[in-house]
């Protein structure tokens, strides 16, 4: 579209504004006003989209009647009638988006969408648009698996997917669920970090960090000790509580951002720290004291690369670290290390999700961006499958109570 077209839609919709006005007698309303047309410097005039215009045009009228229901149907006429006449048109969206959660039932062989979230004027409410960023089922109820939505907060589902409801509204950055209370709930958000006691009902500030632009980047709540959590800052503070969150304290000073933090199930003092730049840390002693395991990792691969996932294999202390060059695997919590191989090279395509299957060890499972990988002999072999969705599958969860259910999160690329 170029700039006679666009001044040329500027005049149409001049014309419109006081076509619109002089029907205010008739309708009740006060007409539209014309603010203004830009063009946009940043953006050549050959380069701007049809529905770069179209966001433009609606953009530019203020809403100025109470009479809300005759107006929208004049509205919506106007506008489609000058986007037309300019070359620009509307689709409407004829099917359901390929994000949120899709469950499989023979361990990512095949996968189903599970996005519903009720209903809205007779119509189906979906997730199907949310970038899920997170998945964990509760150690309480494993029939409850817990979503982080970022933006659009957290949901919980207790039928597997079958529908979800949202129990937090505001952006979350990470959710931990008590291991033993049920309807207990943990979330960092901005600054602060959440507690509901009532699956969502009432939530309260337990925590709240005054240092600007401060953000809690994590918190995990231990199996073993169900009245310890520990939370972590985009400053590299490690937080704990020992009374359920009711009051905390600063463990450690990590001086970088922290991104994730992973108790052992059995054991619940060895404790496993990881930063977004990939350095990663190991407590014995439930947090006290800290071992910098970097610089073994560096040996075994000297371009270790940015943090993506960690998890322990089911009950033991071996843990799989996995970084944008890589999968590693740490025997004897740590002690020793070795790269296991993937079906694409080192470095070439990054790893993104990670999951091991708790009741079959052998059983280890991650995605790249483009695809679904599993091995049933601990890595020694790959079996290689499509993703059900074009968006990044950058979370990962196995349902402890059925052995051949995994789900996966997706987010916008």
């Amino acid at each position: 579209m170029n700039k006679y077209k666009l001044i040329l839609l500027r005049l149409k919709f001049r014309a419109i504004a006081r076509w619109t006005s002089s029907l205010r007698s008739r309708f009740g309303g006060v007409g539209w006003r014309l603010v203004s047309l830009r063009h946009r410097s940043a953006r050549s005039s050959e380069a701007m989209t049809r529905s770069h215009i179209a966001r433009a045009a609606t953009a530019e009228f203020r809403w100025d009647s109470t009479a809300k229901g005759k107006w929208s149907f004049i509205w919506l006429v106007l506008i489609t009638l000058v986007l037309v006449g300019a070359g620009c048109s509307f689709k409407t969206a004829s099917r359901t988006a390929d994000g949120g959660v899709y469950r499989s039932d023979d361990l990512g062989k095949t996968w189903q969408q599970k996005v519903f979230a009720g209903q809205q004027n007779n119509k189906n409410v979906t997730i199907a648009s949310l970038d899920i960023r997170d998945l964990q089922f509760s150690a309480a109820d494993p029939g409850v698996l817990a979503a982080v939505a970022g933006d659009k907060g957290l949901l919980i589902t207790s039928d597997g997917g079958e529908q979800w409801r949202q129990i937090y509204q505001q952006p979350t950055t990470a959710v931990a669920i008590h291991p033993t209370a049920k309807d207990t709930f943990y979330i960092a958000a901005g600054n602060r970090i959440y507690r509901t006691t009532d699956s969502g009902q009432n939530w309260q500030t337990v925590y709240l960090d005054t240092t600007p632009d401060a953000q809690i980047t994590a918190v995990a709540t231990n199996r073993a000790n169900d009245k310890q959590i520990l939370a972590a800052s985009s400053r590299g503070i490690l937080l704990q509580s020992l009374d359920s969150g009711n009051s905390w304290e600063q463990l450690y000073l990590f001086k970088a951002a922290i991104a994730k933090i992973l108790f052992n199930q059995v054991n619940g003092k060895l404790i496993f720290v990881a930063q977004t730049d990939g350095r990663l840390w190991r407590s014995y002693d439930s947090g006290v004291s800290w071992t910098d395991l970097s610089n073994t990792i560096k040996q075994l691969n000297p371009r270790r690369g940015s943090y993506q996932a960690m998890t322990f294999v089911a009950d033991t202390a071996n843990i799989l670290y996995a970084t944008q060059n890589g999968l590693m695997l740490g025997s004897e919590a740590g002690e020793k290390w070795s790269n296991l191989k993937l079906v694409t090279a080192p470095g070439a395509v990054a790893l993104v999700s990670l999951a091991v299957h708790p009741k079959l060890p052998n059983n280890i499972f991650y995605t790249t961006a483009t695809g679904f990988y599993r091995s049933t002999d601990k890595g020694e072999t790959w079996q290689t499958s499509s993703l059900p969705s074009s968006r990044l599958p950058s979370s990962m969860a196995i349902n402890p109570s059925a052995n051949n259910q995994i789900y996966l999160g997706f987010t916008r690329k």
